[in-house]
């Protein structure tokens, strides 16, 4: 079944922006409204609303981080997808992918491809921090937790608590604030560990400057993967740890396939 009539196509910045309808699958999937126990936790359209328009946005903070950056090092002319299935390019896509046609330098170097892998997740954080300074001077009183005891979790206090709330607006921003937070800071750093395809996995393979080294990345890749996967499993986190040791088992077919070449 051919969906692309479905596609909502856009430029921001001058990059072309193209989201696929598995994007809004997407933000259900990631959705706190999974887990809940409680139908009458279950939030109607404006907190529905707000989540989304916060996984919108930074999904595309994060993805112009990977653009901008590719064409300010390379002179590419990027294009950006967001949902689930192919982008019009033909690459595969899952979350956000940036893809570009072509590089005005014939070698980059290894510290450039790593900057244009880290940009990402780095734009993401810093369009966080600028939420956080911009909240400060109301009084909103920030919480840190820390999952699994290292990856960060920053909750504006004030404005998540009023997702309990009644009225469409409450319910929206409620929702927006612990959706923008969440997925700029949590899932950033998420992104950053040594794990392939992820942005931290694509910085570590940018630095192999051999197969060994290649094979060694994807050893470590599997044995985070395994394990971040294991620990979402743990939290009944079920959809986040089977995608995570999926790909622990993606990179541990790769590394076997490079140990026969």
């Amino acid at each position: 079944m051919d969906l692309s009539a479905f596609n909502i196509k856009f430029r921001l910045f001058g990059v072309p922006i193209c989201i696929l309808p598995g994007f809004w699958i997407l933000c259900v999937l990631f959705s706190p409204f999974m887990t809940m126990r409680n139908p009458d936790e279950r939030p109607w359209l404006f907190g529905a609303a707000g989540w989304v328009a916060a996984l919108l946005i930074s999904f595309l903070v994060h993805e112009l981080g990977h653009a901008l950056t590719a064409r300010r090092y390379f002179g590419a002319k990027p294009e950006i997808t967001l949902g689930i299935g192919r982008s019009p390019s033909g690459a595969s896509v899952f979350g956000g992918v940036t893809t570009w046609r072509t590089y005005t330098t014939p070698r980059a170097s290894r510290l450039k491809k790593a900057l244009v892998s880290g940009a990402g997740p780095l734009a993401a954080i810093a369009a966080a921090v600028l939420g956080i300074v911009a909240a400060l001077p109301t009084g909103t009183k920030f919480l840190v937790n820390y999952e699994f005891g290292f990856l960060p979790v920053v909750y504006p206090f004030d404005l998540v608590s009023r997702a309990s709330g009644t009225s469409a607006l409450d319910l929206f921003i409620g929702y927006f604030s612990f959706g923008f937070f969440w997925i700029n800071i949590f899932w950033s750093f998420v992104n950053l560990l040594p794990i392939y395809p992820l942005d931290g996995g694509q910085v570590m393979l940018a630095f192999a400057k051999s197969n060994s080294g290649v094979r060694t990345t994807l050893y470590i890749s599997t044995a985070c993967a395994v394990v971040v996967g294991g620990l979402f499993m743990i939290q009944q986190s079920w959809f986040a740890g089977l995608f995570f040791l999926y790909m622990g088992f993606v990179n541990f077919q790769a590394s076997r396939a490079m140990e026969q070449l």
